[in-house]
Parts: C-alpha cells; structure tokens; sequence
C-alpha cells in the first residue's frame, strides 16, 4: 500500500513536470513565431525561398535549441509542476490521509524535492556536454534563416564560438563593425589534450579583406611556457559579418561549457563577465531547490484562508530572488561587486532563508 502510495506521488509530480516543460518550451515557440513572423517573410524574400523552406529551418532551429530552452526555464519548471502537485493533493483532499498512513509531510516531499534535484544535474550536464554542440548548430540555422536582427555597429564582450572547430573560442571587449576593429582580443583553442591549449592575446586587430584574417597588434601566442609574437589572429571563419551578426552582449555566454569558461577565466582572470558566467552555471541549477524551498512551505499550508495569496506571495518571492539575482550580477559586472560575491550573495540569503522556512512545514 505504501509503495503504491509512493509510486502515485511520484507519477503526479513527473508527470507535472513534464507538462510544464512541454508547455513552456511551447510557449517559447509561440511567442517567436507571433513577434518575428514579419522577419521571417522578410528573410524568406531577400533569400529567394519559399515561406515554407524558411518555415522548415524555422522548425528545426527551436528543435535544435530545445536544450538551450530547457536550461533557462528549468527552475521556473520545477516550482510550477511542485505547486500543481501539491494543489492537487490537496484539492483532493489526499494531503491528510497521506499523513494518517503514517508518513510525514517531508516524506510527501521527497518526490518534489528529488525532482529538483535532478533538475539541476540535467541542467548542469546540458551546459557541459550538449551546449557547444547546440551553439555551433543554433549559429548555422540562424544564418540560414537570414537573420538580419542585429543591427549595431558597435558590440562591446563579443563572445563567439569558431563555426568549424568547437574547441576553438574568440572573445573581444569591443567590436566596431564601422571600421573592422576588434579591441582587446582573446582566442582560446582548448586542443585535443591538455599540452594542446593555445591562447592568442591582442591589444586589437584589424579585418584583412585580402588574407580573409585578423591582422593582430602587438598580439602574443601562449603555449604552454612559451610565448611567441603572433601577426594573425588564425581564426577566418570568424568574420567582421558574423561577429555583427552575434556579437550581441551576453547572448553566446550563456552557450559556453563550464570548461570554456573556466579556460577563459584562467586566460583573462580581470574579466569579471566570465567568473560570473562560470559561477552562474552553479548558481542557476541551484535555484531549482532554492525556490522550491521558498515556495513549499507556503503551498503546503492546511488553512483554508486565503490560499491563493498564499500561492501569490510564494510566486513574488521566486520573483524577487530572480531580480535580485539579476541585479547582483550587473553590479559584478560593472565591477561594483567583486564577481564571486555577485553571482553567490543572493543565492546564499535566499538558500539560508528557504531552509529555515521548509523547517517550519508542519508533518
């Protein structure tokens, strides 16, 4: 009976997991199709194909970036499918004679709980091992859609993955697409083997139409103990139009592993963008415990008054530690905050609050 009682609990709350997810990465779809259509027949025109082809690359572009989706809305996941769970339970009135069976309210839990869990090292293992790959993939179907979005000249923490080789990473602390200028340039070429790591440092560099390059000034090639001058950056894929293209402030961090960005760290330990990115690959996966922590004991209340304010306060308080949590990386960013402060101090106060609050949940 118990273990029946058990596998119950356990199908709810997969099963609302899953249901969110499937809807939140619907809703992601939705809304790009309803806010970029007229982009799309725009780009379908100026390519000269049919609306449908463009409509095909359309379909396997948000197949491809699934993952990418999963790893930014999985907390959010974790605590809709927990409320649905336990609003169930508990519209059903099945909460108490779970408890009259002799299990305790954290035991109910327990399924909730390890579902977070497990969450957080799918999200950890998608940005490890999948993301690369996804990146690389996600760069080609935008540029097969004629993805003309990104207007700026000027581009400042240029990030971008090499679109032949995903070992190899270019970054930049400003680009101007008005004369072909990177300013403060990094490439980092994680090799095969660990002997293999080259880096590539310059104080900018400029675009050779004729060699298809970077020209680099006063650059500097790292291998090892050994540095070298270095006249070209090596890296021609990486053109002046693509790094236009996606050379927008923040949007191809989020693809990078946590070896890229450990790597990228150990290059330019000044840049404060990368610590934070790297311990943000830590901080988010625990935001699945974290708001279930803030959301539970206030979802599991027995009184009957004025639950759905009860459900709105626990929705406020997972907004306010992402906004918080927001705000804490910008002022690292700016360098107001030192960056391991930054990405672990919301983290940290909202941890130790939710514990002492899932300590107060009656059994």
């Amino acid at each position: 009976m118990k273990g029946s009682l058990d596998s119950y609990i356990w199908k709810t709350v997969a099963g609302s997991y899953l249901a969110c997810l499937a809807f939140l990465l619907f809703l992601f779809i939705v809304f790009d199709l309803l806010i970029n259509m007229g982009g799309y027949v725009r780009s379908a025109d100026n390519l000269g194909i049919p609306f449908m082809t463009m409509i095909g690359r359309w379909a396997r572009f948000h197949v491809v970036s699934s993952p990418w989706v999963f790893v930014t809305v999985a907390p959010f996941v974790t605590v809709i499918a927990s409320m649905f769970s336990l609003s169930r339970f508990m519209r059903s009135n099945e909460i108490v004679p779970m408890i009259f069976t002799g299990r305790s309210m954290f035991r109910i839990l327990t399924p909730v709980v390890v579902t977070g869990i497990l969450s957080a090292l799918a999200m950890a293992a998608v940005w490890e091992f999948a993301m690369p790959t996804v990146g690389r993939s996600m760069d080609r179907l935008r540029e097969s859609m004629g993805d003309q979005e990104i207007e700026e000249v000027d581009a400042r923490s240029v990030v971008l993955r090499s679109p032949t080789d995903p070992r190899r990473v270019l970054m930049c602390e400003r680009y101007d697409h008005s004369r072909l200028r990177m300013e403060g340039v990094v490439l980092w070429d994680r090799g095969v083997m660990e002997e293999d790591i080259v880096s590539v440092t310059a104080l900018a560099a400029d675009w050779d139409p004729e060699k298809g390059d970077w020209e680099l000034h006063l650059g500097k090639e790292r291998s090892g103990d050994i540095e070298r001058d270095r006249a070209m950056l090596g890296m021609g894929e990486a053109t002046p139009e693509i790094i236009r293209r996606y050379g927008k402030e923040g949007r191809d961090i989020s693809l990078l592993s946590y070896s890229d960005l450990s790597g990228m760290i150990e290059m330019s330990p000044n840049r404060p963008m990368f610590t934070i990115a790297f311990h943000y690959h830590f901080t988010y996966p625990l935001a699945n415990l974290i708001l279930l922590l803030l959301a539970l004991p206030l979802a599991t209340s027995f009184e009957r008054s004025n639950k759905i304010g009860r459900v709105i306060i626990a929705i406020l308080i997972c907004g306010g530690y992402l906004a918080i949590d927001l705000a804490f990386q910008n002022l690292g960013r700016h360098e107001y905050l030192h960056p391991i402060v930054a990405a672990w101090a919301s983290t940290i106060f909202f941890g130790s609050l939710g514990l002492v609050m899932f300590a107060t949940i009656r059994s």
